[in-house]
């Protein structure tokens, strides 16, 4: 399943790169249905810098038809990164905390450059979702859940996906020092 958006940001590509790097904790109060992000390890070689990152969602929108499947730790994953400062982009793959093969999800951010303070965020990712991997569902069961297991798990990181574009606004936004 595709997963993508293109917004427009009032800072420069430059600043806003750095606010998605660097600030990801304090960009996770303006994302919806995200409760906690840990970054586990950070290593830089300019230009390059690896993240890998926790990120714990929100319980909150779990259909009902899902919610005997789904535990507190199904809706954590893992966040690898590596951000590129020469071009402005990163390339990404998320997996599940509980079990690593219930999905996978790749994608790319590019930030391109609009004039002076002004950039365009774009996110492309593509999501595969394996419920014949959540512990104690059955085969038989797994072809029945995988399309509202992929719409569910889709529904959870769209929000947040195409939502950082908003978050890191707000943040430049409400740091001044950050958008210079």
């Amino acid at each position: 399943m595709q997963i993508g958006g293109t917004e427009s940001i009032s800072h420069s590509a430059q600043a806003t790169f750095l606010a998605l790097r660097d600030q990801q904790q304090a960009l996770v109060r303006h994302l919806p249905n995200i409760e906690a992000l840990s970054v586990l390890e950070r290593n830089e070689t300019p230009p390059t810098t690896r993240l890998y990152s926790r990120w714990q969602g929100s319980a909150g929108e779990i259909p009902a038809v899902l919610r005997p499947l789904i535990s507190r730790e199904m809706l954590a994953w893992f966040d690898e990164a590596v951000w590129h400062a020469e071009t402005l982009s990163c390339q990404w793959r998320l997996e599940s905390a509980k079990a690593r093969d219930i999905f996978t999800c790749t994608g790319t951010t590019v930030l391109s450059p609009e004039g002076e303070a002004r950039c365009t965020f774009r996110l492309n990712a593509e999501l595969h979702v394996h419920p014949e991997h959540v512990p104690g569902v059955p085969g038989f069961l797994a072809r029945r859940v995988r399309e509202p297991l992929e719409h569910f798990v889709a529904k959870l990181l769209r929000p947040n996906l195409t939502s950082i574009a908003k978050a890191v606004q707000a943040y430049l936004d409400a740091t001044p020092s950050a958008a210079l």
